[in-house]
């Protein structure tokens, strides 16, 4: 279409226009990009913070946005109307003739403009020239791409300046910025094998949407595990469970990954398991033994021991100290360096602990317990059955000695000793050797009259035993020396009268003369003599000798002193002549004993010994021809005067009879000690077999869960479980020693000796279950862990039987006591109602009074002590009889019901005590009504 002039003349300037708009607008572009440039460059001088690349950033930045400026202007077609109008905007004046010419279209036939047409274009261009538009346009171009240049300088400036500035501080979360602000915990660290490893990693600003944590240990394949991310915090964390080696780790993130971080694993020292190698003394006839993974180690004195201690590692030194300063030396074993020897003879009872340090100077937290138990090898037991004590012979009589014998390794031979007026031991051989614990009795006829005893002569006897000492050397042993004084013939017993005061005045003094308590004396001087020379070493006396040498010594001289005090009041000659010839040995004895006391010596007993016995025999002859008895109610008390003719008093065919009750108290005593001690071990045995049981069983049940286990992480938790389960077995197994050696003391050693045999072999099953549990053998450490279960139960079963029968015997005397209570409320009754039906009401003066209240007051004594029995039994019953301490427990309950009987019994008796001690009460009836109700009580 062709142009009218207005058109040709503002088509340059629209154009220009165009491009005049497209420099300013890449002018602005790169004045700014400069002027975030210069702010970069600013901050890095000033703050030494950066964007790390800012350079190719900003360059970026600036080229992106001249293109999109450039493509959104030049993308518009030049438009003379647009710039028609905007000259319209700038000038109103014109009245829109430059808009209007410029809309002037040519006629289409002919293709030119009509006139009116040409005028006003005409009239337009002159408008334009005379306004110098086209000027214009062409002068804001060239400031336009000047400008253009000038932002394109000053943009490469600022660019050239930020290549040359490092920044050491990034202001944006860079891959490299993320990494090195990133804080991962615990880095790089020392673990102890076996925990569990909890890695925590803080990321800054915001943090990733997730993390990683690679674990690569040194042996095995790599892992990943999920970082887990704590609210809102940037921090994630994760772990690892039962570290056992050196690995290394890193933290994963999508901007990147952390850098490698090491574990090294370590352990503290400690002890893995000890091996007990025993050799056994020659003398005890027992092979060698080898007690596996023990703590506690038992055994005769004199037994090598050789003590290999296996260790976790390898340690820079190793200490086994006691509390009391003792410290035992170790060696290192030759072909392990983790393995410790301990090698000694035993000889003393300890416990020992075991510090160990590395090479890293860490110590075993808490050091591990060594208990040796060293068994002493005990004298022989030697016990005179008959006659017991110091007795009185007839110068014709046959003795007969009855004897009971054992040894815990044996004996050699055994027999009896005895001598006449200290002079020179016979010893008569009963027996020769034995086996370990076996009781040998044997009985011998001492005919005194082939012996050659005389009346007023003294005899000592006692019994003799040798075995092997703790040396292997052959040791004697001597029991207790027992005296018989050898009596006249016509020596006379007569019976006295009960009651008779005189009768008894006349034998209390004859009892309590200086005579008889010098005579006393001198025979705890023998005694005691002969027990210090028994117990010492004839060569090297022990540290207490001088002083029970000394003692003795003192009461020599002072059983002298009494003999010379005694000599002033005797006037018959023949006894100042055997008076005087004790004294004499008296003397004789107080010199060797200062002997043996400077040298220090043992070698001066033996004549101070003879010296003693001498003078014992001339004080016997001081004592009367003649001695009247009286058999006093049992509870009054007998001399040892009495205790010595107490065997031809029963000889005598006495018209009274007497309530006669063996007095069995030491031997009571000592099967009290045994009964409780059986219930203990019995407690024991109990408690071991039930917790075995619960082990089983939580055993069997891991079994099936690691059958069924499909993921690895199921089946590391059942591992763990089964560490758990063998670390209670080896407590047990700990326990069990610790039963063991319980059973192996003095008191124990012989009762137990076939028990302790069946325990040592629960204790090889119960090792053998830890064993095989460490190797998660679990079928063959559970069959183990059953048969140690079944052991214990049978054990159990069989000190329970044992106690049972020391209860029956209990409950026979508890019932014989009963029975004995139920009698005497029968004797009260009829003694009140015989009271009650004499003629004379008074009780004034009466021994019927006096009786009552001895009654009274008995029987709330024996019915105390009844219930106290019936408690003691049921509570030592209660393991072993469970049955039995129930039913007790019941009737203690029942006989004390309310508080009834028991605090009624004290208020009652007390009233009965009142009315009959009363001199003016004649309420007889009262009395007997107040007796019979307690009789009807069951009082």
């Amino acid at each position: 279409m062709p142009q009218n002039s207005s058109q040709i003349l503002l088509g340059p300037v629209a154009t220009r226009r165009q491009r005049h708009r497209l420099h300013t607008r890449l002018a602005l572009v790169w004045f700014g990009a400069a002027a975030l440039g210069g702010s970069l460059l600013l901050l890095a001088r000033i703050a030494d913070a950066g964007v790390p690349n800012a350079v190719w950033i900003l360059l970026g930045l600036a080229l992106t946005a001249a293109v999109t400026v450039s493509i959104a202007v030049l993308r518009r077609t030049p438009d003379v109307r647009v710039v028609a109008r905007e000259i319209e905007e700038r000038h109103p004046e014109l009245n829109a003739l430059i808009q209007s010419a410029v809309e002037q279209e040519p006629d289409p036939a002919t293709g030119e403009l009509n006139f009116l047409q040409t005028r006003v274009v005409e009239r337009a261009v002159q408008v334009l020239h005379r306004q110098a538009w086209v000027r214009r346009s062409v002068n804001a171009l060239v400031f336009a791409r000047a400008a253009n240049q000038v932002g394109a300088l000053a943009l490469l400036a600022v660019l050239l300046a930020l290549n040359q500035t490092e920044p050491r501080r990034s202001l944006l979360p860079t891959p490299e910025r993320i990494v090195r602000e990133l804080e991962v915990l615990p880095g790089d660290a020392e673990l102890e094998k076996g925990s569990t490893l909890v890695v925590m990693a803080r990321f800054p600003g915001d943090g990733p949407e997730e993390a990683t944590l690679q674990v690569l240990p040194e042996k095995g394949e790599s892992r990943r595990l999920p970082m887990n991310r704590n609210l809102d915090d940037p921090t994630y964390g994760a772990q690892i469970a039962n570290v056992t080696e050196d690995l290394l780790y890193r933290v994963e993130f999508p901007a990147g990954t952390s850098r490698d971080f090491k574990i090294n694993v370590f352990e503290y020292p400690r002890l893995v398991r000890g091996d007990a190698v025993l050799a056994f003394p020659d003398y005890t006839g027992l092979p060698p033994k080898t007690v596996e993974d023990t703590r506690r180690i038992n055994a005769v004195e004199g037994t090598q021991l050789d003590y290999q201690m296996t260790l976790n590692k390898p340690v820079a030194s190793a200490r086994l100290w006691s509390t009391n300063g003792t410290e035992l030396p170790l060696r290192a074993d030759s072909a392990s360096s983790n393995v410790l020897h301990l090698a000694m003879t035993l000889s003393d009872s300890g416990r020992y602990f075991l510090t160990l340090v590395d090479a890293a100077g860490r110590s075993n937290r808490i050091p591990d317990e060594i208990t040796l138990a060293v068994v002493p090898n005990r004298e022989p037991q030697l016990r005179l059955v008959s006659p017991r004590g110091d007795q009185r012979f007839s110068p014709v009589e046959e003795v007969r000695f009855e004897t009971e014998v054992s040894d815990d390794f044996g004996l050699l031979r055994h027999g009896l000793g005895y001598s006449i007026n200290g002079g020179e031991h016979v010893l008569i051989e009963l027996g020769q050797e034995s086996e370990r614990f076996a009781k040998q009795k044997a009985d011998h006829l001492l005919m005194l009259e082939g012996a050659g005893v005389k009346t007023d002569d003294l005899v000592s006897f006692y019994l003799w035993a040798e075995d092997f000492g703790p040396d292997g050397q052959a040791r004697r042993v001597e029991g207790d020396i027992y005296f018989g004084d050898i009596r006249q013939l016509d020596e006379i017993f007569r019976q006295g009268q009960p009651g008779d005061s005189s009768s008894s005045s006349q034998q209390q003094q004859q009892q309590d003369s200086p005579a008889s308590q010098l005579l006393e004396l001198q025979k705890e001087i023998i005694s005691a003599t002969w027990n210090v020379k028994r117990a010492e070493n004839p060569t090297r006396p022990s540290a207490g000798y001088e002083e029970n040498v000394g003692v003795i010594r003192e009461s020599q001289e002072q059983a002298l002193a009494q003999a010379e005090a005694a000599g002033d009041r005797i006037r018959d000659a023949r006894m100042r002549l055997h008076l005087q010839e004790a004294m004499k040995a008296m003397t004789t004895a107080g010199e060797h004993l200062a002997t043996a006391e400077r040298g220090p010596s043992v070698e001066p007993l033996s004549p101070a010994l003879g010296a003693e016995q001498v003078a014992y025999q001339q004080l016997l002859r001081l004592q009367a021809r003649e001695f009247e008895v009286t058999r006093q109610q049992r509870g009054q008390g007998q001399s040892r005067q009495n205790q010595r003719n107490q065997r031809q008093m029963n000889e005598l065919d006495l018209e009274e009879e007497d309530q006669r009750y063996e007095n069995e108290r030491q031997a009571q005593t000592q099967e009290a000690a045994e009964q409780r001690e059986d219930v203990q071990v019995l407690s024991r045995l109990k408690d071991l077999a039930r917790r075995q049981n619960d082990l089983n069983e939580r055993l069997k049940e891991l079994q099936t869960e690691l059958l069924a286990a499909e993921t690895e992480q199921e089946k590391e938790e059942l591992r763990r479980e089964l560490k758990r389960l063998q670390e209670q077995q080896q407590q047990l197994l700990s326990e069990l020693d610790e039963l063991n050696q319980r059973m192996s003391t003095e008191q124990n050693q012989e009762r137990m000796a076939e028990a302790r045999q069946q325990l040592e072999q629960t204790r090889e099953n119960m090792r053998n279950a830890a064993e095989q549990m460490q190797q998660e053998q679990t079928s063959s450490a559970l069959a183990s862990g059953s048969r140690a279960q079944q052991d214990l139960q049978q054990m159990s079963e069989d000190f329970r039987q044992r106690a049972s029968g020391q209860f029956s015997e209990q409950m026979r005397e508890l019932r014989n006591a009963a029975r004995e209570l139920a009698q005497n409320e029968q004797d009260l009754a009829r003694r009140f109602q015989e009271i009650d039906s004499a003629e004379q009401k008074t009780l004034s003066d009466s021994p019927q009074r006096q009786a009552l209240q001895d009654t009274l007051a008995q029987q709330q004594t024996q019915l105390t002590n009844v219930l106290r029995g019936v408690r003691q039994l049921a509570e030592e019953a209660e393991f072993a009889e469970p049955l039995l301490a129930r039913q007790l427990y019941d009737t203690y309950r029942e006989t004390g019901r309310g508080q009834q009987t028991r605090d009624a019994l004290p208020r009652e008796l007390q009233n009965a005590y009142d009315q009959l001690k009363d001199q003016d009460s004649t309420d007889l009836e009262n009395t007997y009504r107040l007796a019979s109700e307690l009789v009807s009580k069951g009082l």
